[in-house]
């Protein structure tokens, strides 16, 4: 299931609509992520997080985007970066839906971004690795009959 995510989120028409969402989505949310980020952090902790989960969320998104599940397989240093500055972006996104009213405006553009978000980030858990150390057996010792 995972590995289906996976390859639909390298798929040409996935990956130009996730760059295009990208696009809206760096120029509206990492405004104010910045912004945020901007405070003293110890005067303003929740408005600081939410800025450096926004920030890392765009990171995330822009890495998803850029390599391929096959690039990614092979630098799993890399993969887990991806994945977990999604799952801040995502954690960010959902405390900012709970914390909106309903009647905001910004609230279908951010269930959008969290709806890509949980996309993109299953399909980064659905690579698969690749190499000699993805196996739990151990490795034949030689000579041995």
């Amino acid at each position: 299931m995972l590995s289906k995510l996976a390859a639909a989120v390298d798929h040409a028409l996935s990956r130009v609509l996730l760059g295009l969402l990208g696009v809206l989505v760096t120029a509206s949310i990492g405004v104010f992520a910045l912004g945020f980020v901007s405070v003293n952090p110890l005067r303003e902790p929740a408005a600081f997080l939410v800025g450096l989960g926004g920030c890392l969320g765009l990171l995330g998104w822009w890495l998803r985007v850029a390599f391929r599940s096959s690039s990614l397989a092979r630098r799993p240093r890399l993969r887990g970066a991806t994945g977990a500055s999604l799952l801040l972006g995502l954690a960010t996104v959902l405390y900012q839906l709970a914390r909106l009213p309903l009647s905001a405006g910004a609230l279908p553009f951010l269930a959008v971004v969290g709806a890509a978000a949980i996309f993109m980030f299953l399909g980064t858990l659905g690579i698969a690795g690749s190499g000699p150390n993805n196996s739990s057996k151990p490795t034949p010792l030689r000579g041995a009959a």
